[in-house]
């Protein structure tokens, strides 16, 4: 007879090396590696502000001190459990740290443009295995004028 629970349990197993293997190839945080210690472009206040996604809504970064880094937060306004602080990661690349651990880290790119405002923002998520659910990379923000 088939060993229904040992097959699952081998496949649990093999996701987790998979996973393992994936977290190792991420991209290097803040401190170390390419980059590191460059940006971010603006000073922080310059990024904290009201952003817009047509599908989502807004989002709001604010600057405030309480950040562990940066002093900035970021608050998803319509899911409002979603909120955390934002860390510098390299150039104006940011990582999320959301309060409540259900919620997949993303990271938070910047794109500037050619004066120096903000053109729009993409996010991503952290991890290679965060569920299909998280679609943070559909998501394209821009400033709320």
């Amino acid at each position: 007879p088939a060993d229904w629970i040992g097959d699952y349990k081998k496949a649990l197993d093999q996701m987790q090396q998979a996973g393992l293997e994936a977290i190792k190839r991420l991209p290097v945080e803040s401190g170390s590696g390419p980059g590191a210690n460059v940006g971010p472009s603006l000073p922080l206040e310059k990024y904290a502000g009201t952003y817009s996604d047509p599908w989502y809504g807004t989002v709001t970064i604010k600057k405030n001190g309480q950040g562990p880094v940066t002093g900035l937060t970021i608050q998803f306004d319509h899911t409002p459990t979603m909120h955390g602080a934002l860390e510098h990661v390299r150039y104006d690349t940011f990582r999320t740290r959301f309060v409540n651990r259900q919620f997949e880290d993303a990271y938070l790119s910047f794109a500037l443009k050619a004066d120096g405002t903000i053109d729009q923002v993409k996010l991503a998520a952290v991890s290679p295995l965060a569920d299909f659910s998280y679609d943070y990379q559909d998501l394209l923000l821009t400033p709320v004028k």
